[in-house]
């Protein structure tokens, strides 16, 4: 009995006493020691004009400034809102201001306020936490009466792991880089002009009359010799165009299944048709087979003028690249064209649709290499620049018009001039109305108009697309000068060939003094805000500048070299990021002589 008892009570000291180390080690991690222990033992971060950056202050800004896993880059941009405070909060000291204890204690037990690098918190928010929430009549949580001294001093000595005195030393910092701000901007003053200035910026418009080319619709029905491809690709600078084209595409001409690329003509026979009628269409295409074998070069022009298949006549019967199972118009023509030898016109052949002839124009397998490719490429390209070329000629002659004072709805009419008849009232037969005069158009392949509203604030036309330069300058056009004097030129997306853009003001649109008046008050307000953040961003970067060329910013080692880590599991290497102070700060403000509108 008395070993039993001896037994348990071996085995209550042994759990005690592990717990007890748990414990400890629970306390060196994590209690306010920790972050010291973490830099190896130092004692200070650095020294900013003789005064001392303590590690209190890096441990401040780091656990409320960021998140810990943010990046080497973030941990710079908290070091420099750092460095503010510190010349702020010195600054405040040389003019005479000082902030006494219980100011800083009624601002946080009567305020629930905190300051973290120049940013007000509430201690009740779920971010800092650092004073009880309860729920109201109706179940909403919400910040609790009365101020909670222990739970504060639990949060400050867990969360942060500091002395309630080294956290209010932090505030007197703050609370001293404020009162330095308010000085620094209270000189800061707003014009009614600037409101203005802002007003009109924001609230002008313009409204854009404009005109686009499609570069792809002069592509239509246009068709390339052989021997125009090979006299074009016979030209040094045009191969190398070629060759860096297949480059950029030789992945889509890797590992393909057996295609052939195939022309066709057809003449329609439906189902309904007389023999009579079959016979005809028969004879034709027989005899034209004749002509075509002397001379198979002329197959893609006589596609374009005899073929009756309405989506590949335009092209001259290109059916394109095509596998034997995705040929289309059944199994016996796939056989037959799968049959024939590149170049080489085919017998008559008839499908459900009607009477086909038929033209091999090449053939590949597997990798494609350069000179298989290389014809063809060629080919795309001249089609490409022929119908850009076309396509700028055209915008060129229309741009000369709008030059010359013709109005957009001359130089472009629409397609159909349909004029709606008017309503009668029912009774004797009126005369017809003369049809208004309407202009004619000039070529086929006129775009209509569109138009687009532009304000001052735009960075992008969005019915254009982004341009760099183009806001500015449609900004310059005026009544007197209201055409854009060139022709914009849009990328096209993937695949797409772009467009060519002809520009002219329509209207502008300028806020009557009414509208000003109403908004005034709200822009003075707000400019007021922007220029005194301005203000102070500009003294500082001045300020900490000065005094890092003149060596009085001085860092230890944990501070300038920010430790990183790049890559995961085996990869995961440690890198090291040199911070160098003031330079994030930089960015703040604008350069002098820059509208003060611009923000």
């Amino acid at each position: 009995m008395g070993m039993e008892q001896l037994r348990k009570q071996s085995r209550s000291f042994l759990i005690w006493f592990l717990f007890a180390i748990i414990i400890l080690s629970f306390i060196v991690t994590f209690g306010p020691s920790s972050m010291r222990l973490s830099c190896g033992g130092a004692t200070k971060a650095g020294t900013v004009e003789g005064r001392e950056l303590s590690m209190a202050d890096k441990s401040f800004a780091l656990r409320l400034g960021m998140n810990p896993q943010a990046p080497a880059t973030y941990r710079a941009n908290v070091f420099d809102q750092l460095l503010k405070r510190e010349l702020l909060a010195a600054e405040a000291e040389r003019m005479g201001m000082r902030v006494s204890e219980k100011e800083i204690t009624d601002m946080i037990a009567k305020r629930r306020r905190v300051y973290i690098l120049g940013r007000a918190e509430d201690l009740a928010s779920p971010m800092i936490n650092a004073w009880p929430r309860v729920r109201d009549a109706e179940g909403k949580l919400v910040p609790a009466p009365h101020y909670y001294h222990d739970r504060f001093k639990r949060w400050v000595r867990y969360v942060l792991g500091m002395k309630v005195t080294a956290f209010i030393e932090q505030q007197r910092k703050e609370l001293l880089a404020q009162r330095a701000m308010e000085i620094i901007s209270g000189s800061v003053m707003v014009s009614d002009r600037e409101a203005r200035a802002i007003f009109e910026y924001r609230n002008h418009s313009l409204e854009l009359e404009f005109a686009r080319f499609k570069v792809e619709d002069f592509k239509k029905g246009l068709l390339v010799e052989r021997k125009d491809v090979m006299r074009w690709l016979s030209q040094p600078e045009n191969r190398k165009k070629v060759d860096a084209l297949y480059k950029k595409t030789q992945w889509k001409l890797t590992g393909l299944p057996h295609e052939r690329r195939v022309r066709h003509i057809l003449l329609k026979v439906g189902a309904t048709a007389t023999e009579a009628e079959r016979k005809l269409a028969l004879t034709k295409l027989t005899k034209l087979r004749v002509s075509l074998q002397k001379a198979p070069t002329d197959f893609a022009k006589m596609a374009q003028m005899l073929s009756q298949d309405g989506a590949t006549k335009e092209s001259g019967g290109d059916l394109g690249w095509r596998e034997k199972s995705k040929l289309g118009f059944g199994k016996k023509f796939a056989d037959a064209v799968f049959a024939l030898k590149p170049m080489t016109v085919s017998k008559v052949l008839e499908t459900d649709t009607g009477y086909h002839l038929v033209m091999v124009e090449g053939d590949r397998k597997g990798d494609v290499k350069l000179p298989q490719a290389r014809v063809w490429l060629a080919e795309q390209m001249l089609l490409e620049t022929t119908a850009r070329s076309r396509a700028m000629k055209l915008a060129r002659l229309a741009l000369g018009r709008l030059q010359m004072g013709q109005p957009m709805s001359k130089v472009f009419p629409p397609a159909e001039e349909e004029t709606p008849p008017e309503d009668g009232d029912g009774g004797e037969k009126e005369e017809k109305a003369e049809p208004k005069a309407v202009a004619k158009r000039w070529h086929p392949l006129l775009p209509s108009v569109e138009v687009a509203e532009v304000k001052r604030t735009d960075t992008a036309i969005g019915k254009i697309g982004k341009i760099k330069g183009l806001v500015q300058k449609v900004w310059g056009l005026t009544e007197a000068d209201p055409v854009l004097p060139e022709v914009l030129t849009i990328p096209g997306v993937g695949t797409g060939l772009g467009s060519l853009v002809l520009v002219r003001l329509k209207s502008k649109t300028v806020p009557d003094d009414k509208e000003f008046q109403a908004a005034k008050e709200a822009i003075l307000l707000e400019l007021l805000e922007v220029k005194k953040d301005d203000a102070v961003k500009r003294w500082v970067y001045a300020r900490c500048e000065a005094l890092r060329t003149a060596g009085k910013i001085k860092l230890e080692g944990h501070v300038t070299n920010i430790e990183y880590y790049v890559g995961k599991g085996e990869t995961r290497k440690k890198q090291i990021f040199k911070y160098v102070p003031c330079q994030r700060l930089q960015r703040f403000g604008r350069a002098p002589g820059e509208p003060s509108f611009g923000f």
